[in-house]
C-alpha cells in the first residue's frame, strides 16, 4: 500500500526556541514535511509530560494581551477558540493561563511558536500589527483608488502590490481590511468601507444618467442618489470616487461637467443620427436636437464643444460638427429613412401638411410621423414646415459665414 500524502506542517517554527531554552529535546531531522510534522508532534508530547512540573523561566515567560494574541497573532483554530474565551486587555504569564479555557500542551506550543513567528516578523521588518494601524491609515488617506494605484504605496511590502494581497495580509493578522471594492458597470474602485454603499450607488447613477445623457454634472449624481438614499458624500467627495473610473474624463471640473469615454449613450447614438444624415451639422441645429430629450439636457455650448471632441471624436470648427476618424454614425431607422428622403427630394424642408400626405400615401400613419417630428432630432419642425438636420458638405461651408 502507499503511503497518504502528508499535509506540510503550516508554521515554520517547530520547536519553539523558549521550550529548546528550558530543556526540550526535539530537534528537526530535515525540512521535510514528515519530519517537521514529527517533530512537532514529538514537542507537543514533551510539553504534554512535563506540564505539572515546567520550568520557571517557561512560567514566568509574559505573553501579550488575550485580545491582542487573537486579533494579530497568526493561530490554529483549536488555539484561537481557547485564547478567544480567555478575554483580557492585560498581558499574562503562561502560568496563569494554564489549563484556563482548554489551554492545553498543544494549544500552548502553537501560541509560543505564533509568538516566535511574530517577532521574528518585527525583527525583519515585515508590516505586522503594530504597523498595520498606519498602513491601514496611509491607506484610508489615499481613498479611493483604483486597484493597481496601491503599488504606489512604498510602505506595502514588494509582494503585497496588489489588492488581493493587501487584503490576505490583513486578514493573516486578523485586522480589518480598510478598503472594499465597488464594482459596477466595469469599474473596479477601492473606497473606504464606510462609503462603500454610497460609492456603489453613485457609480450606478453615473452610469445610468450617462448611458442617458451622455454628460452630466457630478452634482446632479449626487442629488439623484440622495433622492433614493441617504449619503454622506458631498460633490467633492464624489468627484474623487467618479475621477478613479477609468473612462471617466473631465469636461469641465470647476463646474463638475463630466462624461465616461466609451459608454454608450441615447445622446451619442441621435448625435449619430444627425452626422449619418449630414456632413456637417450646425451647433444650432444639434442643441434643438438633443433638447428633444428633456429639459435641461444641453450643456451650455463650451461643455457641449468638448464632449463632441473629446468624447465623441467629433471635429467641432467655426460652429459646424462633423465626423472624426474615430466617429461611428448612427444608422437610422426604417420609418425615418423614409422621411429622410421625402425631405432630400425636396431640398431637406417641406410644408407640414404636404410632407403627411405624401408619406400617408406611403403607409407613414399621421401619429407615427407627429411622434417622430417630436422626438427624433433628425427633424426641426415648426407648426407649418419641416426641415432636415444639418447641411450639405457645401451648404456647412455657407454656415459659419
Amino acid at each position: 500500500m502507499h503511503d497518504g500524502p502528508v499535509a506540510p506542517y503550516p508554521r515554520r517554527v517547530v520547536v519553539p526556541a523558549i521550550l529548546s531554552q528550558v530543556g526540550c529535546p526535539v530537534t528537526v531531522a530535515d525540512d521535510g514535511a514528515a519530519a517537521r510534522g514529527a517533530a512537532a508532534a514529538a514537542t507537543v508530547d514533551w510539553v504534554r509530560a512535563a506540564m505539572g512540573r515546567l520550568p520557571e523561566p517557561l512560567l514566568d515567560l509574559t505573553l501579550p494581551d488575550p485580545r491582542s494574541m487573537f486579533r494579530s497573532w497568526s493561530l490554529g483554530a483549536r488555539t484561537r477558540g481557547a485564547v478567544a474565551q480567555l478575554g483580557g486587555a492585560a498581558p499574562v504569564r503562561v502560568r496563569e493561563i494554564l489549563g484556563a479555557a482548554r489551554l492545553g500542551p498543544a494549544a500552548l506550543v502553537d501560541l509560543l511558536a505564533a509568538r516566535e513567528e511574530n517577532q521574528a516578523d518585527d525583527n525583519d521588518g515585515v508590516a505586522f500589527p503594530h504597523l498595520l494601524t498606519e498602513l491601514a491609515a496611509l491607506i484610508a488617506d489615499r481613498l479611493p483608488l483604483r486597484p493597481e494605484q496601491l503599488s504606489e504605496l512604498a510602505a506595502l511590502p514588494e509582494d503585497a502590490r496588489e489588492a488581493s494581497a493587501v487584503v490576505r495580509l490583513f486578514q493573516s493578522w486578523n485586522a480589518p481590511v480598510p478598503f472594499r471594492h465597488v464594482r459596477r458597470g466595469g469599474a473596479d474602485i477601492l473606497v473606504a468601507p464606510t462609503s462603500f454603499a454610497s460609492a456603489d450607488a453613485l457609480v450606478s447613477a453615473a452610469l445610468q444618467t450617462i448611458q442617458r445623457a451622455g454628460l452630466c454634472r457630478v452634482s446632479a449624481v449626487v442629488e439623484r442618489v440622495r433622492s433614493f438614499a441617504a449619503t454622506e458624500l458631498d460633490a467633492r467627495a464624489a468627484a474623487r470616487v467618479l475621477a478613479t473610473l477609468p473612462c471617466f474624463r473631465w469636461l469641465d471640473e470647476p463646474t463638475g461637467w463630466f462624461s465616461l469615454v466609451g459608454t454608450t449613450s441615447l445622446v451619442a447614438s441621435a448625435i449619430g443620427k444627425m452626422l449619418f444624415v449630414a456632413d456637417a451639422v450646425s451647433l444650432g441645429d444639434l442643441s434643438r436636437g438633443l433638447a428633444k430629450f428633456g429639459k435641461g439636457l444641453v450643456p451650455p455650448l463650451p461643455i457641449l464643444k468638448r464632449y463632441l471632441g473629446d468624447v465623441l471624436g467629433c471635429d467641432v470648427e467655426d460652429g459646424c460638427v462633423r465626423r472624426g476618424p474615430s466617429f461611428e454614425p448612427t444608422p437610422l431607422g426604417s420609418t425615418e429613412r423614409i422621411i429622410v428622403e421625402s425631405l432630400r427630394q425636396n431640398g431637406g424642408a417641406r410644408a407640414r401638411l404636404e410632407l403627411r400626405r405624401q408619406l400617408f400615401a406611403e403607409g407613414v400613419a399621421p401619429t407615427t410621423l407627429r411622434e417622430l417630428l417630436r422626438t427624433s432630432p433628425l427633424f426641426l419642425a415648426t407648426k407649418r414646415d419641416v426641415r432636415l438636420v444639418g447641411r450639405s458638405s457645401v451648404e456647412a461651408a455657407r454656415l459659419a459665414a
